[in-house]
């Protein structure tokens, strides 16, 4: 086997890395690409896998914001309501930071959803290394192609 997935033996939700035969790890799933034919299913699981990632990064980033917002507003609202006596002004400020609240949560779970998608193609770009880098060495397919995921 070329290259093999290491760790321990239980399951894991997240793979870390990536083992090669010569005793390497291979960290970002995006430094095999250079291995590997770019038409490749690994070439494909790994630029999903990129998308996905930055999709998550920049949904997260959202998230963040909107939190932020959400104390900033919710926290005015909160201080011209009963600090200042501007009621009005409160209010309006207080819900505003409840909406932004809310729409973090929804942008939170957006990047989760993307987070596990990375983590799924990433795990099917491991599996399907050997094989790829195999078919582009014109090696002959391996006997065993099991591989244990690892953190």
């Amino acid at each position: 086997m070329i290259a093999v997935q290491g760790g321990s033996q239980r399951p894991a939700r997240e793979t870390g890395w990536l083992r090669l035969a010569n005793g390497k790890y291979v960290a970002l799933v995006e430094d095999l690409l250079p291995a590997i034919d770019a038409s490749s299913p690994t070439a494909h699981s790994i630029e999903e896998s990129l998308s996905a990632r930055a999709s998550m990064f920049t949904w997260s980033l959202v998230s963040a914001g909107l939190v932020a917002g959400s104390f900033a507003a919710g926290g005015t609202g909160f201080w011209l309501y009963f600090a200042s006596d501007n009621e009005e002004a409160g209010v309006v400020g207080m819900v505003t930071g409840l909406a932004l609240f809310l729409a973090a949560g929804g942008t939170g779970w957006l990047a989760n959803l993307y987070n596990f998608h990375e983590t799924d193609t990433r795990e099917q770009a491991y599996g399907t290394y050997d094989a790829s880098l195999r078919e582009r060495l014109g090696l002959p397919p391996a006997d065993d192609t099991s591989a244990e995921v690892g953190q």
